[in-house]
């Protein structure tokens, strides 16, 4: 089964979700950290990765994932998307969970907007 992973990433660990599978883990923000992560999603087929910008301490997991599809967001967007899906809470793997979420919607966006559909809708919006 495919995967979206979102991971909410602070100074001392990563929290992460797996989307679909429902399965959230939290790691150490270190090099072991980083190792246990890519055993643990070594499991599952991971379509794409998703986690916010958090003034650089996500470097060492962004480095550690270089074999994995990883996109890095704005954390204003991710709190945007958090709130627009009804998600008010601010948890760790609340944030996991919804970055998941996140990456799989922009997944349907960018296919919409690659077949055309979501310039015809614009267009129409326009009239």
């Amino acid at each position: 089964m495919i995967s979206w992973i979102g991971i909410d990433v602070s100074k001392a660990s990563l929290a992460v979700w797996i989307h679909l599978q429902d399965i959230s883990f939290s790691v150490p923000n270190d090099s072991n950290g980083d190792a246990r992560l890519i055993e643990k999603l070594g499991g599952y087929e991971v379509r794409k990765v998703l986690l916010e910008a958090t003034g650089g301490y996500e470097r060492g997991v962004l480095t550690a994932l270089v074999d994995f599809s990883v996109v890095r967001v704005n954390p204003r967007r991710a709190r945007a998307f958090a709130e627009a899906i009804g998600k008010h809470a601010k948890t760790d793997p609340i944030d996991a969970h919804v970055l998941a979420q996140l990456r799989r919607a922009l997944r349907r966006f960018l296919a919409c907007l690659q077949t055309g559909l979501v310039h015809g809708v614009l267009d129409r919006a326009a009239l």
